[in-house]
């Protein structure tokens, strides 16, 4: 399900925005730590966020994880994780698509809670909307852009981006058609 949101970024926006929340988090490396993040913001904002690592089984098929927005019955965001996916974003050698999964959900949080952007009404099935009037878009949007920082990485060659931001070869793949579009907008 996707809303469109109360707010509209554009893609400077959001990568102003991704540039700001490493600062802010004070990230040196050009991976993002998911992981660590995820941590410090329970720490940072207790009252605010948090996050359950549940059986794979509580849910659907094609979730793999999610953040649950205050609603009546609590005033915190929640992101909850299958037991999988946590445990294979937390390994040692982690899944590079388990991480991107979690750091997607800390954007929808990110989003909401610093930016205010809510959403404004539910895009119905088959409806067009254009990219940028999607809260789903602008999460995956800052995901890339904090996963992976486009001028760190705009001459590596995709393997390098993967292995060096930690992102699986799908989105590195998809940030770079995206990046890709943006310049041939441009020009």
């Amino acid at each position: 399900m996707d809303y469109k949101p109360n707010v509209v970024l554009s893609r400077a926006d959001i990568r102003l925005f991704a540039s700001l929340l490493r600062k802010q988090f004070k990230v040196k490396t050009l991976h993002f730590p998911v992981m660590k993040i995820l941590d410090l913001l329970v720490t940072l904002y207790p009252d605010d966020i948090f996050y359950s690592i549940e059986d794979d089984a509580l849910f659907e098929d094609d979730v793999m994880a999610e953040c649950v927005p205050p609603n009546n019955e609590s005033n915190i965001y929640l992101i909850r994780i299958r037991e999988s996916v946590y445990n294979g974003a937390a390994k040692k050698r982690p899944r590079f698509e388990y991480i991107g999964f979690i750091c997607h959900e800390l954007c929808h949080f990110f989003l909401c809670f610093f930016l205010n952007i809510k959403p404004k009404c539910e895009i119905e099935d088959g409806e067009y909307v254009e990219n940028f009037n999607s809260m789903e878009w602008q999460a995956k949007a800052l995901c890339g852009e904090l996963m992976i920082p486009y001028e760190e990485c705009m001459r590596l060659s995709p393997k390098q981006i993967s292995w060096r931001t930690k992102s699986s070869r799908q989105q590195v793949n998809y940030y770079l058609m995206l990046v890709s579009r943006d310049l041939n907008n441009c020009i």
